[in-house]
């Protein structure tokens, strides 16, 4: 049995060197290879290819344009394919081309241009400028430099501002600014030592600017509805200019009020409101400091003027009652509560009662209520008063004007009290009109 193992792995070894055969040359190396050191050896950097026929045979290729470069001196590629040597010259990272060539017949081969810099042995620390740091704050800052040989190891003889640290694995200055730490600026002496004890020292100058806080207190000036109000937000420390926004999720400004810098507008709505704002300076990073505010917008007193009471006689037209109204923010809407006698009406939008006196004769109270655009209300009690009728009697005398037989005669009957138009008629069982005259 064992034979048969044999011939299956020989087998699959065929299948895939054929299938490796059968595949382009292709070089697979990184374009940009790991740098190198002046007068350092380096580690052999290996080159890797695929497809076509192994083994490989490695070259370097010259004769090129000049554009493409050239390996630095005191490097050489190998042909079993490293990269090899000790580098005695700096080179920037120019290319420079190297070929693979398979073993199959006919010969193939494939080229790829690569690039290695060799740098100076000392690193270069970076003098770019600090980001500030404020009193109170978190602060972060990277120290960066180049060339020398890596991993670096971070130091500094100065004394740090307090509540920083320096990370001598990664170069990183952080921490939280203590409050005890003044303002002002700061010379840093950082050291910045190579894998090959080379080292490199320069002076960075960090600022810090003094703690950022609110001066504006969180209790805001009370407001009105419908006057106009303005209150100025006011943070100290940090670097200005300074911003302010609403925080996100916070309950929304009173209605009217917008922030632009400051807390300005026209309330609409009475209230006890709550609410929390951010402000930002213009440091880099940008700190950020919340403070939740109230403001308590009253209402603008609003009141009604109009008649106290309004009367007339029963079935005859009320003399009209003219409402109005002083503060609030139009439009407005006119009700009564309750609800005024039959045939009686209040103008919604003008506020005037009116109607014809039908109801029981009496006293009806109701309040007269206006309601404005904020849904603030003010109302004024109205007595209307509604009296019985007269009774009906005569005006006429009961002895008439005498006529004549065959001269025309007229004489006009009148009554008072009780509810025009009036009419009259013959009495039932009563002895008839003279002869000739009618009713």
């Amino acid at each position: 049995m064992n034979w048969i193992k044999t011939l299956l792995v020989s087998l699959v070894v065929l299948i895939i060197t054929s299938a490796a055969q059968g595949q382009a040359l292709t070089i697979t190396t990184n374009q940009a290879l790991e740098s190198a050191v002046i007068g350092e050896s380096i580690t052999p950097r290996v080159l890797s290819a695929t497809g076509g026929t192994a083994p490989y045979t490695w070259s370097l290729v010259s004769g090129l344009v000049t554009s493409v470069g050239k390996l630095a001196t005191g490097l050489s590629v190998t042909a079993g394919g490293q990269i090899v040597g000790t580098p005695t010259a700096l080179q920037a990272t120019t290319g420079f081309t190297v070929r693979v060539t398979e073993s199959s017949t006919p010969v193939k081969t494939s080229s790829k241009v690569l690039n290695i810099a060799v740098v100076s042995a000392n690193p270069k620390l970076s003098l770019a400028a600090m980001n500030a740091a404020t009193v109170g704050a978190n602060y972060t800052w990277t120290f960066a430099a180049s060339e020398g040989k890596t991993p670096y190891t971070w130091s500094s003889n100065s004394t740090l501002p307090q509540g920083l640290t320096l990370n001598s694995t990664t170069g990183l200055l952080s921490g939280m600014l203590s409050e005890s730490q003044s303002p002002g600026s700061f010379t840093l002496a950082i050291t910045v030592t190579g894998n090959n004890s080379k080292s490199s020292s320069g002076n960075l100058v960090l600022v810090i600017n003094p703690s950022f806080v609110w001066v504006t207190e969180s209790g805001l000036a009370n407001g009105k509805v419908a006057a106009t109000y303005s209150a100025n937000l006011t943070v100290a420390g940090g670097k200005a200019p300074y911003g302010f926004v609403t925080k996100n999720g916070s309950s929304p400004l009173p209605g009217g009020l917008t922030l632009k810098g400051r807390l300005s507008g026209i309330p609409s709505a009475a209230g006890n409101f709550s609410f929390t704002i951010t402000a930002k300076d213009s440091a880099g990073p940008v700190n950020t400091i919340e403070r939740t505010f109230t403001l308590a917008i009253e209402s603008y007193g609003m009141s009604v003027s109009g008649p106290a009471t309004l009367s007339g006689q029963q079935y005859k037209v009320i003399t009209p009652g003219t409402f109005g109204v002083t503060g609030g923010v139009a439009p407005y809407k006119w009700s009564t509560t309750p609800v005024l006698p039959a045939a009686l009406t209040i103008n919604a939008t003008s506020g005037v009662i009116s109607g014809n006196l039908t109801a029981v004769p009496g006293n009806y109270t109701v309040a007269v209520m206006v309601k404005d655009k904020g849904n603030q209300t003010a109302s004024q009690n109205c007595t209307v008063t509604i009296h019985p009728v007269d009774l009906l009697e005569w005006v006429t005398e009961s002895g008439l004007a005498n006529g004549k037989v065959a001269a025309t005669y007229s004489a006009n009957l009148t009554v008072a009290g009780g509810k025009a138009p009036y009419g009259f008629v013959t009495k039932n069982g009563s002895s008839p009109l003279p002869g000739g005259l009618t009713l």
